[in-house]
């Protein structure tokens, strides 16, 4: 197995055992919970990337190339749940909330699992393997991804405006490691891509691991454990 795969599915082990204490330590906890489905999605993402790479099978290669792609979908989601409830919930969910979030990632899985309309087949180069996508499949993810995005920094600043003290550095660390962070994913994973570039593909969940674990130390310091736990 080539080491750059190897060490995807080692750090994806790692996420789930962090998932597996995290949820142990308080499982009622919506900003544990949420920051919980962001690294199961993490976790998702780099496995199924490894397992992209690794294969010779192009029939399994587009269903892994799939898989990931709906990995980051669910990542986004999770965010933006998380944004909401870290340090402190903003606002509670009405049923038309959650049916204004639910229904995109919806029309996403539909696009991410259709036959064509993101992904037609994959193929296997000198370099490794790519994912044949198609032009309007990857600008409507694109869309999703960025709209979810400017969600999830929308509701942080938002926080930012009505914070101060160490809730407001708190908010201030949260909105800088996960700008870094996206920037990297979708450098790697939606911009190179749509240009023709799927050589660094495996690059962007390496770029996750310094944030989650920041993250996770943030939601388990000593003075933000007693908002949360």
């Amino acid at each position: 197995m080539d080491i750059k795969n190897l060490i995807l599915i080692i750090i994806s082990g790692i996420y789930v055992i962090l998932v597996a204490a995290m949820l142990m330590r308080n499982f009622k906890s919506p900003i544990i919970t949420s920051f919980s489905l962001v690294v199961l999605g993490a976790a998702l993402w780099g496995f199924s990337l490894a397992m992209f790479n690794e294969t010779l099978e192009m029939n399994e290669a587009e269903a892994w190339a799939k898989i990931y792609y709906f990995a980051s979908a669910v990542i986004m989601v999770a965010f933006m749940f998380f944004a909401n409830n870290f340090p402190y919930k903003l606002f509670d969910f009405s049923e038309n909330k959650i049916l204004f979030i639910f229904l995109p990632f919806l029309a996403i899985t539909v696009v991410i699992f259709h036959p064509t309309l993101l992904i037609e087949k994959a193929a296997h180069f000198e370099w490794g393997n790519d994912a044949n996508e198609k032009l309007l499949g990857h600008i409507l993810y694109a869309i999703y991804f960025f709209s979810f995005l400017i969600a999830y920094f929308a509701i942080l600043f938002r926080k930012l405006k009505k914070s101060e003290g160490f809730v407001k550095a708190l908010i201030v660390k949260i909105i800088m490691i996960t700008f870094i962070s996206f920037s990297f994913g979708f450098t790697f994973d939606l911009i190179l891509p749509i240009i023709g570039n799927y050589k660094l593909i495996w690059v962007g969940p390496y770029f996750t691991v310094v944030t989650i674990f920041y993250v996770a130390y943030l939601i388990f310091h000593k003075d933000q454990k007693k908002m949360i736990i």
